[in-house]
């Protein structure tokens, strides 16, 4: 939008995060569940396999449907067979082990940034690493919080 914004990542001990822009909270979850830094609790049974007469096609082709002169398509109807999407089973998963230490970092010596953007003159600067929430927040409103415009 052409104005400056300041962006902040929370990582907590309890393996929580908080992603902030401009001090308001946008978005927040559970390293774990949400992102992939450990392999998944559970995995589908890869000795089952789906039954071949599970039909899981919402719609098919109507039967009763007659073709005009040209360019046709039958037109689709409900399937009075379809039984759902298929819910493969699930397993523990045997490569699968809790870390309750993803939270932390000795030594942050590098930070990177993946950008996508579309126009040019976008600056990224007071980049700052912290184990202190209110520290991170007075600093950003003493530094951002000042020159926003």
């Amino acid at each position: 939008d052409g104005y400056t914004h300041l962006y902040t990542l929370i990582i907590r001990p309890d393996q929580t995060y908080e992603v902030k822009i401009d001090n308001k909270v946008v978005a927040s979850g559970n390293l774990e569940d949400d992102l992939d830094f450990l392999p998944p609790r559970k995995i589908n049974d890869p000795t089952v396999r789906k039954p071949t007469d599970w039909d899981d096609r919402i719609q098919i082709d109507d039967p009763n449907d007659i073709k005009p002169e040209g360019e046709w398509k039958p037109r689709q109807i409900d399937n009075p067979n379809y039984r759902g999407v298929w819910p493969h089973p699930q397993i523990d998963n045997p490569n699968y082990s809790p870390d309750s230490s993803i939270y932390s970092y000795e030594n942050i010596s590098i930070i990177g940034l993946d950008i996508w953007q579309v126009r040019a003159g976008t600056i990224f600067d007071n980049f700052l690493i912290t184990d202190d929430e209110v520290y991170a927040e007075d600093f950003g409103d003493e530094t951002w919080g000042e020159t926003k415009v």
